[in-house]
């Protein structure tokens, strides 16, 4: 049995995982577009605003692709704890997202 508790608990980091890098992924997606966005409505007042707007991109692609990598990262890892769980019981408890 004390196997089986560690294995709940990973799957409930793991699950608090994801939900985190899920809810950050979100959030930068809005301030990214947002930061754009201002700064291509600067660039009608300034042309010079054009040129920050492809470090914005840039910055944010790593940065989404950071969280996007330990998101899936985080559900693989949850779908093998639950089959582990499920191997350990016999039966299937868990299903796999």
């Amino acid at each position: 049995m004390e196997k089986l508790t560690v294995y709940l608990d990973q799957l409930k980091r793991m699950r608090s995982m994801n939900r985190y890098y899920h809810d950050q992924f979100l959030l930068d997606v809005r301030i990214l577009f947002i930061l754009n966005t201002v700064f291509l409505f600067i660039s009608l007042q300034n042309i010079n605003g054009l040129y920050v707007l492809p470090l914005i991109s840039l910055f944010g692609s790593v940065l989404l692709s950071f969280h996007a990598y330990f998101l899936i990262f985080s559900r693989q890892y949850s779908e093998y704890i639950e089959l582990k769980i499920n191997n350990e019981l016999g039966e299937d408890v868990l299903i796999g997202h």
